[in-house]
């Protein structure tokens, strides 16, 4: 036999048999999948970026598309968070903002004002989206800010008719309507761009004139003469029926009541007509009262009692409010317990009161039960119903009540719920405040009292509104580092700018110097003072110092090691002048330097 050739590679021998070893195809298959997986996970590692930009340019659309949906249907918290949602997603966008916007401007949102200010600036932003924008500035007053971004803006759009109507808008928020009416003399065209809406809310012709009825039924009557929308002059008229009969000029109320009959008045409320008549010939008043009891059917009772009571009309208001089944009217109940407190029937109103209608609004029916309480002289009770008041204001998160029942407290004398109602409403998530000025005395009660930490919250929630106001960005920075809440680099960056600004206010240096010494700084602090300042070395200037200002130099010696100059400050302070935190933290910096430095004479 030949010999055998070796065995081919790969193979096995059994016997005298050459078996050729097969390769396992999974094998095969399983490392092609390994080797493709490999590649599209290097794939996806170097393209995770552009991925990523896809999924949230989808997840963005479709929050905006809800966020769109909720706002069309007027779920307007639903569509604010919805469009936070979609703007967080991709910033860049402008839709989101739109939406913010317009949500937040109907829930009276603090941070509508923020929105707003992106808005305006967006690079896509459109006429309309400036004027959206521009148009929340204007309803709160907050002239800085409102001319800081109008000023910001194409001078195409500053210079358009809606542009400048806006403007006066603002300065009718601002209270000074008079210049409003004489530039819209001046300027009769720009009513022509003046929304219709708008001028319902705005009540230009009654906000012309606040508290000046007479002059405000002139000017609707003006007004209606010219060549208005309808729409602009229903809303005139709406506006007319909350003014007093007795306070329009009759000749306003004829030439009121002739254009309502030349239907210009259609769709206006159903007893304009007849206050312009009282009006027009007050002679015929109880007439008219009986005519439109008589006629007014009882699914409009609460709108009836309204009526009644801005006519003053109480006896009818109880007599047609005697119903023998109860009333189910929340409105007629509330009027007519109004009626029976101003009659002095205050157990009546009260008995009332216990059993409200549902739907009532709590807030109001509370108020009055303080008013009934206050009248029978049950002050616990009293007191009772102002805090019920503030309960029933806290489970409102649609709206902030809390203004409503500060002026109410305020009328009734009972100004420390009225500065606790105020504290409230900074503190809720919802609702725009007044301007600073309207709530001055909130914050003079809040240092007298020594609520330290409540006026740090009120401040806060104005900034946001009226940021360049240099007074309330101090008082803030001084409160936080007070309380010790401020970031001193922070505090010191602020009150620079505040300080190069207005070099001459002495309580804006104060400020920065103790900012100085929070962020560890004490020879810039010290660098701010003049080089007397002990006492009797300058007399007229010393006689400025107040006690702040002897603490916070005291301080500031003391941190730079003058132990004889400090010594002479702190032995001039006053400290019963200081509200309690305030006093607790000069002392508490103050007293390790008197207790670690006494004098020679002190020891031993």
């Amino acid at each position: 036999m030949p010999p055998s050739s070796p065995p081919p590679k790969n193979s096995k021998v059994r016997g005298e048999w050459v078996v050729k070893r097969k390769r396992n195809p999974w094998v095969r298959r399983i490392a092609v999948v390994t080797l493709l997986l490999a590649v599209a996970a290097g794939t996806l590692y170097w393209k995770r970026a552009a991925l990523r930009h896809y999924a949230n340019d989808w997840s963005a659309d479709r929050h905006l598309a809800h966020a769109e949906r909720e706002l069309a249907a007027g779920n307007h918290r639903v569509a604010l968070s919805r469009a936070l949602t979609a703007i967080e997603l991709d910033p860049r966008r402008i839709e989101p903002l739109r939406v913010l916007c317009a949500s937040a401007r109907e829930l009276r949102d603090s941070r509508s004002l923020v929105f707003a200010t992106a808005l305006a600036g967006h690079p896509e932003a459109t006429d309309p989206d400036r004027l959206d924008a521009l148009s929340v500035f204007a309803e709160v007053g907050d002239e800085r800010r409102f001319a800081a971004v109008f000023e910001a803006l194409p001078e195409s759009f500053q210079v358009s008719p809606e542009a400048r109507l806006l403007r006066l808008r603002q300065r009718l928020q601002r209270g000074e309507g008079a210049g409003v009416v004489a530039a819209l003399k001046i300027d009769p065209e720009l009513l022509e761009t003046w929304p219709g809406p708008r001028l319902r809310l705005e009540g230009l012709w009654q906000r012309a004139y606040p508290g000046d009825d007479a002059a405000a039924a002139n000017l609707a009557a003006d007004l209606l003469e010219q060549e208005l929308k309808p729409d602009d002059c229903i809303a005139i008229l709406e506006g007319l029926s909350q003014l007093l009969p007795s306070r329009i000029p009759p000749r306003s109320g004829a030439r009121l009541l002739e254009a309502l009959g030349e239907g210009i008045g259609t769709g206006e409320p159903p007893t304009l007509r007849d206050t312009l008549a009282i009006a027009a010939e007050p002679e015929r008043s109880e007439a008219i009262v009986a005519s439109v009891v008589e006629r007014l059917d009882p699914g409009s009772l609460g709108m009836l009692c309204r009526w009644l009571a801005l006519l003053g009309e109480i006896e009818t208001i109880l007599e047609v409010t005697d119903k023998p089944t109860g009333l189910t009217d929340p409105i007629a109940c509330e009027v007519r317990a109004r009626a029976l407190i101003e009659t002095e029937d205050y157990a009546g109103a009260l008995a009332l009161l216990s059993y409200p209608v549902d739907s009532s609004d709590a807030v109001a029916i509370a108020i009055l039960e303080a008013a009934a309480a206050r009248g029978l002289g049950h002050n616990s009770d009293e007191n009772a119903a102002w805090r019920k008041a503030q309960l029933a204001a806290d489970s409102d998160l649609t709206r902030n009540r809390y203004l409503g029942l500060a002026e109410a407290a305020r009328r009734a004398g009972r100004r420390e719920v009225a500065v606790d109602a105020i504290v409230a409403a900074c503190r809720h998530p919802v609702g725009l405040l007044p301007p600073a000025r309207e709530i001055a005395w909130v914050m003079d009660d809040l240092v007298k009292g020594g609520r330290a930490n409540d006026l740090l919250a009120v401040l806060a929630r104005i900034l946001p509104w009226e940021g360049g106001e240099p007074a309330l960005i101090n008082n803030a920075v001084y409160l936080s580092l007070i309380l010790e809440r401020a970031v001193g680099g922070a505090a010191v960056e602020a009150m620079k700018r505040i300080v190069e600004a207005h070099p001459e206010e002495a309580g804006f240096r104060n400020t920065l110097v103790l900012a100085y010494l929070a962020a560890g700084d004490a020879e810039a602090a010290i660098g701010l003072y003049p080089e007397m300042s002990v006492p009797g070395s300058d007399e007229e200037a010393w006689r400025d110092f107040s006690e702040t200002r002897k603490a916070v130099y005291a301080l500031a010696l003391a941190e730079n090691g003058d132990d004889r100059r400090f010594r002479q400050v702190v032995e001039t302070i006053d400290w019963d002048s200081f509200f309690e935190k305030e006093g607790r933290f000069f002392e508490s910096r103050l007293r390790p330097h008197l207790e670690s430095e006494q004098d020679p004479a002190d020891q031993g």
